[in-house]
């Protein structure tokens, strides 16, 4: 690898480990888990300056919602529950539509949309498969069912079979007797004559 790569991976590497969040401190494992409430600028309050601190620009306003929701999204309080995420990021939309975050921040709402949708969508296939496994069975019952008669039939073939050659070599055999019986009688014929 030449040098370029070299430089270009470690910037990676040092942007990855930049936004790595710390691992939370487990206080107490007894307590309830409290989920995280989405903080929400009023968009009256974006358009008037910012009072409320000096050293705070109104440029890392966006950046500080951004960085907010992805917290929120993180967080393993709210695994299965993405609405203050998504609030968060439609308010950074709503109130900062010209930002360099907004193409960030659309692109977890579609995940989160997608997510949404995958879930509404989840209980209908399950039901599907479950359905699809009911038929499954129904029709290897059915399947064993017709193996078990064909097999019974089979054997009632061979019975039939067997009954049927015996009852062929019988014949044969009484027409073999009576042909000799003809025979015997064309004799006695003969000599009666």
């Amino acid at each position: 690898m030449d040098k370029k790569s070299w430089i270009v991976i470690y910037l990676l590497v040092v942007l990855l480990s930049a936004c790595a969040t710390p691992p939370q401190p487990v206080d107490d494992q007894g307590k309830a888990p409290q989920r995280a409430m989405p903080v929400i600028v009023p968009a009256a309050e974006t358009k008037s300056p910012s009072f409320g601190s000096i050293f705070r620009k109104e440029e890392e306003k966006d950046r500080e919602l951004f960085i907010l929701a992805m917290h929120q999204l993180a967080s393993p309080l709210n695994q299965d529950d993405h609405s203050g995420a998504k609030q968060t990021l439609e308010s950074l939309l709503a109130i900062y539509p010209q930002s360099r975050w907004t193409e960030a921040a659309a692109a977890p709402l579609r995940m989160i949309a997608e997510l949404d949708n995958y879930r509404k969508r989840l209980p209908i296939e399950q039901d599907m498969v479950q359905k699809l496994a009911t038929d499954r069975n129904r029709t290897l019952q059915e399947n064993e069912q017709l193996k078990k008669e064909l097999r019974q039939l089979g054997e009632k073939y061979q019975a039939d079979l067997g009954g049927l050659q015996q009852e062929n070599e019988q014949l044969r055999k009484d027409l073999q007797l009576l042909k000799n019986l003809e025979i015997q009688l064309d004799r006695r014929e003969k000599l009666l004559r």
